[in-house]
């Protein structure tokens, strides 16, 4: 489910971060919010560094919680 929702806000992002022009940044276009909701889904709940790290670990049956996350 990780790597689906790291993919998903990635391929969001692109297109959003590729159709958006100067008419964008007013509310009242609409596009404002797409671009906010892209944005978040790229941080939330967590960042790609975290993402990717999850899912590696999980990859390799290493336990997330129990090993020290640098080093």
């Amino acid at each position: 489910m990780t790597a689906t929702k790291r993919h998903a806000a990635k391929g969001t992002w692109r297109v959003v971060d590729a159709t958006m022009g100067g008419f964008s940044i007013f509310k009242k276009s609409g596009f404002e919010r797409l671009w906010r909701e892209a944005r978040l889904a790229r941080i939330h709940p967590a960042n790609n560094a975290l993402t990717m790290e999850f899912v590696g670990k999980t990859a390799l049956g290493v336990n997330p919680d129990e090993t020290p996350r640098w080093g």
